[in-house]
C-alpha cells in the first residue's frame, strides 16, 4: 500500500493532537472583568501573569454614575471567570449583566459585601484602606480557588501588594498624626473613609454630599450652610470630585477659591487609567498633606 504525503501529513497530525491531549496543557491567563478599574487594579496586581483583566469604568473625565452597559461590556461579563464589583449599588447596571448568563464556573465578588456594606451605606469603599486590605485577601482567596496550581504565587503577589500600599497608607497616618480635628469640606461622600482613616473632621452636611452622588439637588439649607463655611473660612481644604461635577459643586468650588481656601481634586477611577491603585491614591493623599502642611 502506498502513502501519499497528504495521508502522511493527516495521520502525523493525528498523532500529535493525540500525544498533545494526553500532556497537561499550560492553563490560559484568567479572564477577569472588574467593574472599576480601581478594583481592576489591584486583581491585576494579585493576579499577575495568570490573569487577564479588563475594567469598564477608566474614564476619569465621566460620571460613573451614568455609566450604561454595551455588547462589549455584556460579552466580556459573560466570557469572565472571574467578576469583581464594588457593589454597595455603586455599579448595579452589573448585575443585570450577570442576570443574563454567563460561565457556570463564574466566580463573582461584590467588596462591599467583603466589607459589610448594606444597602445604602457610602459604596466609596476603596477610599478606606482597611477595606482595601480585606478585599485584596478575599481576591487571592478566590484566584486561589479558581487556580490552585497558582497559589503560592498568588501569595507572593498578594505580598508585594501590601507593600506597595505601605506608602499612601504611611501618609494617611502621617495625616492623622499632624492633623487631626482639622475641619475640611467635600462636594462629594467619597472621601468620608479618607477623612476618617486620615483623623479629619468632614463639615459638609452629609445630605448635601449624598445628594451629589446620587445625581439629585442638594437641600437648600445644606447649600446655604456649606456656603456659610467656606465664607467664614471654617474649612482648611474643600476636596473636589472632578468626576462628578454640576453647577452647585462647580459653584462651591469658585466660592472656595474665592475665599483663598485651597481645592484637593478626587477622582472615582485611577488616574492614569493604566496606572495602579496604590500611586493614584498615594498621589491624592500627598497633595491633601502638602495643603493642610501650609
Amino acid at each position: 500500500m502506498k502513502w501519499t504525503w497528504r495521508a502522511c501529513a493527516f495521520i502525523c497530525a493525528a498523532a500529535l493532537s493525540a500525544c498533545s491531549a494526553s500532556r497537561p496543557q499550560l492553563s490560559a491567563a484568567i479572564p477577569v472583568v472588574a467593574a472599576e478599574n480601581v478594583w481592576g487594579s489591584v486583581v491585576a496586581e494579585i493576579g499577575g501573569s495568570r490573569v487577564r483583566v479588563r475594567s469598564i469604568l477608566t474614564d476619569p473625565n465621566a460620571d460613573p454614575h451614568e455609566f450604561e452597559s454595551d455588547v462589549a461590556t455584556a460579552r466580556a461579563v459573560a466570557d469572565a471567570r472571574y467578576v469583581v464589583l464594588n457593589g454597595v449599588g455603586y455599579d448595579a447596571w452589573a448585575d443585570k449583566l450577570l442576570a443574563a448568563g454567563g460561565r457556570a464556573d463564574r466566580v463573582v465578588v461584590r467588596a462591599g459585601d467583603v466589607v459589610g456594606k448594606a444597602p445604602g451605606a457610602n459604596p466609596h469603599v476603596w477610599y478606606d484602606p482597611a477595606a482595601v486590605a480585606r478585599v485584596a485577601d478575599r481576591i487571592e482567596t478566590d484566584l486561589d480557588r479558581i487556580d490552585p496550581a497558582g497559589a503560592a504565587y498568588y501569595r507572593g503577589q498578594r505580598i508585594l501588594f501590601a507593600k506597595a500600599c505601605r506608602p499612601y497608607q504611611g501618609r494617611i497616618a502621617a495625616i492623622a498624626s499632624r492633623f487631626r480635628g482639622q475641619r475640611v469640606g467635600a462636594t462629594e461622600d467619597i472621601v468620608e473613609y479618607l477623612t476618617s482613616a486620615a483623623g479629619l473632621t468632614l463639615t459638609t452636611p452629609p445630605a448635601f454630599m449624598r445628594a451629589v452622588a446620587n445625581g439629585t439637588e442638594p437641600p437648600a439649607a445644606d447649600v446655604l450652610t456649606l456656603h456659610r463655611q467656606i465664607e467664614a473660612r471654617a474649612v482648611a481644604v474643600l476636596l473636589y470630585n472632578t468626576q462628578t461635577s454640576t453647577a452647585v459643586t462647580r459653584d462651591v468650588r469658585d466660592r472656595a477659591r474665592a475665599r483663598g481656601i485651597p481645592i484637593v481634586t478626587v477622582t472615582e477611577t485611577v488616574v492614569p487609567p493604566d496606572g495602579r491603585f496604590e500611586d493614584w491614591q498615594l498621589d491624592q493623599v500627598r497633595r491633601l498633606e502638602a495643603v493642610l502642611s501650609r
